[in-house]
């Protein structure tokens, strides 16, 4: 499911397009080194990942020849702007550049890269963008950060895609989720920040201009490193946390513990999506089965129906969350899932408002109905579970689609 060597053919499309040097700008032959070292970026990943001696010390031999040939260019390109007609120059940077054609294609053929390891080393030179127009901006170089632009849209682009493809690649809930928002989070941002690069770059000792673009360039180093983060923990193969094994759980209590332990390390959500509103009424349900449980030991009634009564409550209330979360969901099989676990929360909810009613008017011991309160605790817990994996899915098929 890799994404392939994508940056090998945007280079040689480069070089393709260029057609003669004396007509090249510095623009553009810069934009072909910032490929190139991408490229270079990912085969040194591929290097470090691969465990065959002789097949990593050939990636490296070709490595170190292709950073010398990017070090070359980057001082011809420079040649160039100080002398734009000087034909032996072009001469040379033409035939350095097919030399880096046939380089490229021999690290695209020595090494397969997966997008997550893309999301790395974009992700990395997206970062020393950032903090060379931080120190563009603090020093009132607006030259420097007019000239810093194109690359670092030409990666935020870049990073938003592959985030995508990495997202494919990984089942941890928690990276899906970190794929999704922040890669969202630096597209959105993307246009403000971009924009108040070019006004800084125009005026670049204002004061209030350069503090606006500084906040969007501290957004989008935020994002960025959220996705680099994510993007080695896809590498790594990092396995989601195993949900809770039900039938180990013994009371009531065990059941609400397990609930919380499934939104551990999830985002926090605020009420204002369906989404939002299931993980939290999710989070109520676990918080009053542990003060049922609680209650039943201390033996208090009253405070055993109380809780029951919002639990059965609260699991009524998830449906109406679950069926505003299905109008906006597009896979059939994530609605069926939606409504299944919400229909089996709140069928364990009323029957343990029931049970819970049996035992608070009973006198005594009743072993039967303690039995019937785990087994309807559990089933509740594992039916709360099941909806806020289901609605995770659902929601990132919808913002990912």
């Amino acid at each position: 499911m890799g994404g392939g060597w994508m940056c090998e053919q945007d280079l040689v499309r480069r070089i393709d397009s260029l057609g003669q040097v004396s007509g090249a700008s510095y623009e553009e032959l810069s934009a072909i080194a910032d490929d190139f070292a991408q490229q270079i970026l990912l085969a040194k990943a591929a290097a470090d990942r691969c465990k065959d001696a002789e097949k990593r010390n050939k990636l490296l031999t070709a490595i170190k020849k292709a950073e010398e040939q990017l070090q070359q260019l980057r001082t011809l390109t420079a040649q160039l702007l100080r002398t734009p007609n000087d034909p032996a120059l072009h001469q040379a940077i033409e035939q350095l550049l097919a030399d880096i054609k046939k380089a490229s294609k021999a690290l695209a053929a020595a090494v397969a890269s997966p997008p997550e390891d893309k999301l790395v080393a974009n992700g990395t030179s997206l970062q020393a963008d950032l903090e060379a127009v931080t120190r563009a901006i603090n020093s009132g170089n607006g030259a420097a950060v007019s000239g810093l632009i194109p690359s670092i849209e030409r990666r935020i682009d870049l990073q938003v895609a592959t985030a995508k493809l990495a997202h494919r690649n990984t089942e941890h809930p928690e990276v899906q989720e970190i794929l999704v928002a922040e890669a969202k989070r630096l597209e959105t941002t993307k246009p403000a920040l971009l924009a108040s690069l070019r006004t800084v770059a125009a005026a670049p000792t204002d004061a209030t201009k350069k503090s606006e673009a500084l906040k969007h360039v501290k957004t989008a180093q935020q994002a960025n490193a959220a996705l680099v983060d994510a993007g080695k923990r896809v590498a790594a193969k990092e396995q989601p946390r195993a949900r809770a094994d039900m039938s180990k759980v013994t009371s009531v209590a065990g059941a609400a513990a397990a609930i919380d332990a499934a939104l551990v390390g999830r985002s926090a959500y605020d009420d204002s999506t369906p989404k939002g509103r299931i993980m939290n009424a999710s989070k109520r349900i676990g918080i009053e089965m542990a003060k049922l449980a609680q209650a039943a030991q201390r033996g208090d009634k009253k405070e055993i129906i109380r809780a029951t009564n919002a639990i059965s409550d609260m699991s009524v209330e998830i449906g109406k969350h679950t069926e505003e979360m299905c109008r906006t969901c597009r896979d059939p099989k994530i609605i069926d899932q939606l409504r299944s676990s919400a229909h089996a929360t709140r069928n364990f909810g009323i029957q343990l408002k029931i049970l819970s009613a049996v035992k608070t008017a009973s006198e005594g011991v009743d072993s039967t109905t303690e039995g019937q309160l785990v087994t309807c605790g559990k089933g509740l817990a594992s039916a709360v579970i099941d909806l806020i994996d289901t609605a995770e899915v659902g929601d990132l098929k919808r913002t990912f689609a």
